[in-house]
C-alpha cells in the first residue's frame, strides 16, 4: 500500500500544462464564489474550498521536479480539504449548505 501512495502522491510534478489546468479550475470556482456568493450575502463555502484545493494542486504541479515531498504534501492537503468537505456535507449539511 505504501508503495502505491509513494508512486501516485509523491511522484514528480507534472509540469506547467497541468498546473495551468488546475489554475484555470481554481479561477473558475473563485469566480463562481464571487459572482454568486457575494451578491447573495453568504456564498457557498464548498465552492471556496474546492477553489482552494485546486489552487493547492496547482502549486504542487508547478514546483520543480526535485521537490517531490513538498508536492506530495500539497496534494495530500488538497485531498484532505475535499474529504473534509464531503464528510461535513454528509454529517452536518447545514454547515456547508446553509440553513434552509
Amino acid at each position: 500500500m505504501s508503495s502505491r501512495i509513494k508512486r501516485y502522491v509523491f511522484r514528480k510534478p507534472d509540469g506547467r500544462y497541468q498546473a495551468l489546468l488546475f489554475f484555470a479550475f481554481s479561477l473558475v470556482f473563485s469566480g463562481l464564489y464571487v459572482s454568486f456568493g457575494l451578491p447573495l450575502r453568504g456564498g457557498s463555502v464548498s465552492t471556496l474550498v474546492v477553489a482552494v484545493a485546486f489552487g493547492l494542486v496547482r502549486f504542487a504541479e508547478s514546483l520543480p521536479t526535485d521537490r517531490r515531498l513538498l508536492s506530495g504534501v500539497l496534494r495530500v492537503l488538497a485531498l484532505c480539504l475535499l474529504v473534509t468537505l464531503v464528510t461535513l456535507t454528509v454529517l452536518a449539511p447545514e454547515m456547508i449548505l446553509g440553513e434552509r
